[in-house]
Formats: structure tokens, sequence, C-alpha cells
């Protein structure tokens, strides 16, 4: 039971930090974007 919980809480790390990672690249990207087509 121990170790599911565990999993779980893995799984769902790894989902935050996914989409953390998404929105800091779309960001930058805009960030790129802005910068060179000003």
């Amino acid at each position: 039971m121990l170790q599911h919980k565990e999993v779980k809480d893995f799984i769902y790390l790894l989902q935050l930090y996914n989409h953390c990672f998404v929105s800091y690249l779309t960001e930058s990207k805009q960030l790129l974007y802005t910068h060179l087509f000003r």
C-alpha cells in the first residue's frame, strides 16, 4: 500500500514538473519571439 502511494506521488510530481517545464518553454519562446521580431 505504501509503495503504491509513493508511485502515485511520484507520478503527480512528474506531471507537475512536466507542466512547469512546458509553461516555462512556451514563455521563453514567446519572450524570444518578441525579442526577435520587435
